[in-house]
């Protein structure tokens, strides 16, 4: 019986360790896991920042080709009213008498009266023109707020990747 109770006390201290042996590798494997899991976090905001990056990239080469056409589509407007504030003004030179009032200035003298243009160049042209080129400083408006969203969101997966890459 002595010699069974030994036994029967030893197969219990084995099977103590081993149980203590299954908990410790439990800890390990629950800490590997957790690991995992930060890593994985951590991969995907890498993802996310490349995509975010590749996103923003396009938007500002979409902004900076809206910002040269809301350039030339100014310079289109400055221009074609321009011409035609001048033929109107020649218009309006036609019409001056000397010794009469000019009903531009008031005055009686015209030395210097402009000269028609003789351009084709009618207001419907020149308010076109001017509906063209306030759409697209909309759109390029449009295009500003977009990439400082984007900009924005990836600014804030920059720094919750630097705060993953720390706690790694």
């Amino acid at each position: 019986k002595e010699q069974e109770t030994a036994t029967v006390k030893e197969n219990n201290l084995q099977l103590s360790s081993a149980e203590m042996n299954l908990l410790t590798e439990q800890n390990i494997l629950e800490k590997l896991m957790a690991e995992k899991e930060e890593i994985s976090e951590t991969l995907r905001l890498f993802r996310e920042k490349i995509k975010l990056s590749e996103k923003l990239d396009a938007k500002q080469k979409e902004y900076f080709e809206a910002e040269k056409n809301v350039f030339d589509l100014s310079h289109k407007y400055n221009e074609l009213n321009n011409i035609f504030l001048r033929e109107q003004a020649g218009i309006l030179a036609e019409t001056l008498k000397t010794g009469e009032a000019c009903p531009v200035c008031g005055s009686k003298e015209h030395p210097n009266p402009a000269t028609r243009e003789n351009s084709n160049v009618n207001e419907e042209e020149v308010k076109k023109a001017h509906k063209e080129e306030q759409k697209a400083r909309e759109f390029q408006a449009d295009l500003s707020r977009e990439t400082g969203s984007l900009k924005s969101s990836l600014d804030n997966c920059c720094e919750l990747l630097r705060c993953k890459l720390k706690s790694l």
